[in-house]
Order: C-alpha cells, then sequence, then structure tokens
C-alpha cells in the first residue's frame, strides 16, 4: 500500500513527498517504526526515473518518549497530592507549578499564582 501510494504521488509529479512515519514488520516479527523522506529523480529529459527515499529507525526514541511522558505524568501527580506545599518558578521569577497544599496554606489558586 505505502509503496503504490509514494508511486501514484510520484507518477503525478509531486517532486518531494515530505517525511512520513510508519511501521515495518521485521523478518523476525518484530515491528520498527521508520521515519522516511521520499523524493522523486528525473532523467535528462526531465522525465521520472524512479524515486529515492531515506529512512531512520525511531523505535528506540519513541519508546523513551512515551516513557519519559508516564514518568512526568507520575511525578506531576506525586507533586498535586503531596502533603507539603510545592511551588516552582522559571529564571525569571514567574510561577510555573504550584500545586494543593500551595492553595490551601497561601490562600492562592493556582491560576491565581501562574506567571506572577
Amino acid at each position: 500500500e505505502l509503496v503504490q501510494s509514494v508511486l501514484d504521488k510520484a507518477n503525478r509529479g509531486l517532486e518531494d513527498m515530505g517525511e512520513f512515519e510508519f511501521r515495518l514488520l521485521t523478518k523476525d516479527g518484530r515491528y520498527v517504526l521508520l521515519t522516511m523522506s521520499i523524493a522523486t529523480f528525473r532523467d535528462v529529459t526531465g522525465k521520472m526515473a524512479g524515486v529515492v527515499a531515506c529512512g531512520q529507525d525511531i523505535t528506540r526514541m519513541k519508546e523513551t518518549m512515551l516513557e519519559m511522558s508516564h514518568i512526568a505524568q507520575d511525578l506531576t501527580r506525586v507533586i498535586n497530592t503531596a502533603n507539603a506545599p510545592i511551588f516552582g518558578m522559571d529564571t525569571a521569577g514567574n510561577v510555573n507549578e504550584w500545586n494543593q497544599k500551595t492553595e490551601d496554606v497561601s490562600g492562592f489558586s493556582r491560576e491565581e499564582a501562574f506567571g506572577k
């Protein structure tokens, strides 16, 4: 399907099909996630002579990103439910974190404190 779609686009005159991701089933039965860039190339008369593809296996990167997202969600949950006031500030001194206990102690809501 994917190969046919690429060839159809190339035959319609699209030079650069951009970058996209897709899953590839390997010979040993694993799936890997690839990012691909595909473009056409032409002969000296301007007729399409074929396509060239360049890809990269991004399976581990995507797995790591998902794992990091889960860790961030867990940390957010810990901060928000902590029995101690926790707040954060950026380098300009603006509040960028404000947990429930900080609201309880200060009387200021998260929305009131953020960015100040």
